[in-house]
């Protein structure tokens, strides 16, 4: 394949034909089942910048990588494709590696194609972690300790950069639907299951929030009260200790609850949980980034639905959640295949893929 025919194959992979169907399904009849070919452009090894040494402002959406492996998954990719497509955000992903591998294709076609939306970095946690509270805690015998090292280590940084930045952060397990542009210290629930309100006729939008997907302002209260109490709550063999449940008790202080609150025992909604009543933070619909819940998760996948029908439960949502984390705690998650092989009923990765993330969904043979 020559130079000028795959620039027009590339280039045409962000279009749509007016019959509906999408180009990139034609695109990969015409390449003989392969969405791009590597090329001198996808060799060698890349060096990354350090975050400390960038200036970087608060209008960004952060991603994290904590293990040190050299390439970006077509999921991970994703993440970051979507994100850069549809936030109306810069888009920055940082890596406890300082090296990506170009010879993996979708590695090489993020770092290619994605180059003034995408900026990625090395990070050196404990450096970054120098004179604030959790200062010692990347080479503490606790983090060694730990049941998942590395969700443990993500969960301590993301605090990290956003009260150091500012911004959104989220997880690599997001397809990013809608410009975020609009939201500003906000954070949502994944815990609730069915549409419910209360007596007042107020949607209940969950007991407790995660830490999957959040926006806070450089500075926020709510992570300075976090990271101050890290060290005194943080257990190595407790999966959520450092990370929803900090959060969530860090959000019950600042909306005025008493430090004794029992976990989980208030019934949150927009109303209550508002910036009046939070220094300035929002609690979410649970619609705007989990329209499924945790425990609602494979419905992602089953039953599989038309086009319109996940758009249609999705138009209350600006990103969805695939739970990639609790999905390999069961079992390998669950690989979406080419659309030839389903019929008019897709499941929900599938479907957002080929509109948010074409790149990254065909850069492999299963996404």
């Amino acid at each position: 394949m020559d130079g000028s025919y795959l620039s027009i194959v590339l280039i045409s992979l962000l279009t749509k034909g007016t019959d509906g169907i999408t180009v990139e399904e034609s695109c990969l009849n015409e390449v003989g089942g392969e969405y791009c070919t590597r090329s001198e452009a996808c060799e060698g090894k890349v060096e990354l910048s350090d975050i400390l040494d960038q200036d970087v402002g608060e209008d960004n959406i952060f991603f994290i990588e904590t293990s040190p492996k050299e390439v970006i998954t077509p999921r991970e990719a994703c993440s970051l494709e979507s994100a850069a497509r549809n936030s109306g955000l810069h888009v920055v992903m940082v890596r406890a590696g300082n090296v990506l591998d170009k010879s993996d294709n979708t590695t090489c076609h993020i770092l290619n194609r994605f180059k003034g939306a995408i900026s990625i970095y090395h990070i050196d946690p404990e450096q970054i972690a120098e004179n604030t509270p959790i200062e010692g805690f990347f080479t503490s015998q606790k983090l060694k300790e730990s049941m998942s090292k590395f969700v443990h280590s993500a969960d301590a940084l993301r605090l990290l950069l956003i009260e150091r930045y500012g911004g959104f952060y989220a997880d690599l397990d997001f397809v990013i639907l809608k410009s975020l542009t609009g939201l500003q210290n906000v954070i949502a629930s994944d815990q609730i299951t069915k549409e419910e309100y209360t007596e007042d006729n107020q949607l209940k939008v969950g007991d407790t929030v995660t830490n999957a997907m959040f926006h806070f302002s450089k500075g926020a209260p709510i992570l300075k009260i976090a990271l101050q109490g890290f060290n005194s709550v943080f257990q190595p063999q407790v999966w959520a200790s450092g990370g929803p449940d900090l959060l969530h008790r860090s959000l019950l202080l600042i909306c005025g609850f008493s430090p004794n609150t029992a976990y989980r025992s208030i019934m949150m909604t927009s109303e209550r949980f508002s910036p009046e009543h939070c220094g300035g933070v929002s609690v979410l619909d649970y619609r705007s980034f989990f329209p499924f819940g945790w425990m609602n998760q494979g419905e992602l996948y089953e039953p599989k639905r038309k086009k319109a029908e996940w758009y249609d439960h999705l138009k209350n949502s600006y990103a969805v959640h695939f739970y990639h984390s609790s999905s390999q705690s069961v079992g390998s998650p669950r690989a979406i295949r080419k659309p030839k092989f389903y019929g008019a009923r897709k499941p929900a990765y599938l479907v957002l893929a080929l509109d948010h993330c074409p790149v990254a969904y065909w850069s492999k043979d299963l996404f």
